[in-house]
């Protein structure tokens, strides 16, 4: 696999421009699929008692949301970054749903590892949950290209995370110090009392496609076969 040439500056130079260049549409975008994600699952645990079985509830109308929903985030933000002249609208984030099996799979997944880091590592003594906290930023930054080589060169799920995972492995630290930059950077929007926050935190597609098309080589659309060459003179018939 082709080693990724990571430059962190420009990087996040190509982000912003990504982000403000198409902030009207991410943010009202973001916003919408933020309450389509989160709405269900506050209403199911206001509405379920805390049992096994109702956790496991939760946890899957989580992962029916959560998933197709950052998948149509990327998928606004890949076609932004790929033709500066696509035109993408608000409605575009409920394009995820296209690839539903996978990415709900892929962030039901995610949910159960947590809850289970967080059962298995809880019970060290002062550290449990400094050692969950750490095993869970080394899973989502191993699986952090999961979800774009689903969509975008179209892998089954094992072959997406088994691809993503080699990638991260070959420059770890610089793809942790990239992100971790990206989170930060988010996070600014909790000086302006908050809301800023809302407005920030939809750089993350932004940044995450840069990182993906630095990182992958885009698949080649298939040229159409060439005609059949033209049938030779009837004159050289004859002949």
């Amino acid at each position: 696999m082709e080693r990724a040439e990571i430059s962190i500056q420009q990087w996040l130079g190509r982000s912003f421009d990504l982000f403000k260049a198409n902030a009207k549409v991410l943010i009202p975008a973001g916003l919408l699929g933020a309450v389509v994600v989160l709405l269900p699952t506050i209403l199911l645990m206001l509405i379920l008692p805390s049992t096994l079985l109702d956790v496991l509830v939760s946890w899957v109308g989580d992962a029916v949301f959560s998933g197709p929903i950052v998948a149509g985030l990327f998928l606004m933000a890949v076609r932004a970054y790929d033709d500066r002249s696509a035109s993408i609208k608000v409605r575009d984030v409920f394009d995820g749903f296209d690839f539903f099996a996978p990415t709900f799979a892929f962030a039901f997944g995610l949910i159960v590892l947590q809850a289970i880091l967080d059962k298995v590592l809880g019970v060290v003594p002062g550290l449990g949950s400094l050692l969950a906290l750490v095993a869970w930023i080394a899973v989502t930054l191993l699986c952090i290209f999961t979800i774009p080589l689903l969509i975008d060169q179209k892998c089954s799920l094992p072959d997406a995370v088994r691809l993503s995972a080699e990638k991260v492995k070959q420059a770890p630290g610089s793809y942790f110090l990239f992100f971790l930059v990206v989170v930060l950077i988010t996070l600014c929007g909790i000086l302006a009392l908050g809301v800023g926050l809302l407005v920030t935190v939809w750089f993350i597609p932004c940044a995450w496609v840069v990182a993906y098309r630095s990182s992958f080589t885009p698949v080649a659309a298939e040229s159409p076969a060439p005609p059949p060459p033209p049938p030779p003179p009837a004159g050289d018939l004859a002949e």
